[in-house]
């Protein structure tokens, strides 16, 4: 009964004893811990300082208990790939003008962006400007032969005329004349002195100015614009065909596609040629052969004139 009635004693001094000794050993910890000195901001590592954004709060799946993150993102390197440049299309107002021959082959070939620019003076004595585009779906109209050709792109109230003509040789080809032939009475020129008439204006004509002169079988071929002019005794009115990016070639007859390039003179230089330098030296030519053949023909004359009466005696 004795040693029963003391066990309650000795629990509780077991109890106490350990309770006395954790709290030592906590103590001793948190002293510890308080005695190393902290390290001042300089020597801090880099790795504290990292920006904000670098740390990422993440919600466990498992509960409501948030954990913050210092594991850096990892770094997302840029890919380095090749940049491929493709080529926009190209886009143009050009329009194929085509003038067949009898065979069905292509005789006449245009290609280019046209203009059709007015400049007169009202019957107000105001002077006006007026752009003409001529269309692509023109009516094409012409003849077409060995040494000349007509090409006509017809539209409303408007008719664009081309003639063709090859050098005397053959060699070469040239644009003899271009005329414009609308009706004044149609209300496209507002306010036109003499409206009521049909007006023609034409490029000049004389050898002194020939346009395009181009090997036969080339193609003339100009990527800047070309501006001709046109006129008319009959009115003030003047108009300038502007010519964009001009392929042009007649008498082809063996195929459906522009020959060679025959490229435009470079920028500055007449679109125009003087063809008097080589009339004059055809001309003399054709005067030094004829006179030879005529000294011939006089000589020979005498020569058996001669000889017969020789024979006769």
């Amino acid at each position: 009964m004795t040693f029963n009635s003391k066990l309650p004693v000795k629990y509780t001094i077991v109890f106490f004893a350990s309770f006395l000794v954790a709290l030592w050993s906590v103590g001793s910890e948190a002293a510890s811990q308080a005695a190393e000195p902290i390290p001042p901001a300089t020597e801090l590592p880099d790795e504290l300082f990292t920006l904000t954004t670098e740390v990422e709060r993440a919600t466990l799946k498992t509960g409501d208990l948030t954990e913050l993150s210092t594991k850096k993102p990892l770094e997302k390197k840029e890919a380095i790939s090749k940049t491929t440049t493709t080529e926009k299309p190209v886009v143009t107002t050009k329009t194929l003008y085509r003038l067949n021959a009898n065979s069905g082959t292509a005789c006449i070939l245009l290609r280019t962006d046209a203009l059709v620019s007015f400049v007169y003076t009202t019957r107000l004595k105001e002077q006006i400007t007026k752009d003409i585009y001529v269309p692509g779906n023109v009516e094409t109209d012409g003849d077409c032969s060995e040494d000349t050709a007509r090409l006509d792109l017809k539209w409303p109230n408007f008719n664009l005329r081309w003639y063709f003509e090859k050098t005397p040789g053959g060699e070469r080809w040239f644009v003899d004349k271009i005329e414009l032939i609308f009706d004044a009475s149609s209300g496209k020129l507002e306010h036109l002195r003499n409206s009521d008439q049909k007006l023609t204006l034409s490029t000049p004509k004389s050898h002194s100015a020939l346009l395009f002169v181009t090997p036969v079988g080339q193609a003339y071929t100009c990527l800047r614009e070309v501006k001709i002019r046109l006129t008319t005794s009959k009115s003030d009115l003047i108009a300038e065909v502007l010519l964009r990016e001009l392929e042009v070639q007649p008498f082809i007859f063996k195929s459906s596609n522009f020959g060679p390039e025959y490229r435009c003179p470079a920028p500055g230089q007449s679109t125009y040629r003087s063809e008097t330098a080589p009339l004059i030296v055809g001309s003399i030519l054709a005067a030094a052969c004829l006179a030879t053949v005529t000294g011939y023909s006089i000589f020979r004359y005498f020569k058996i004139k001669k000889v017969q009466y020789d024979t006769m005696e």
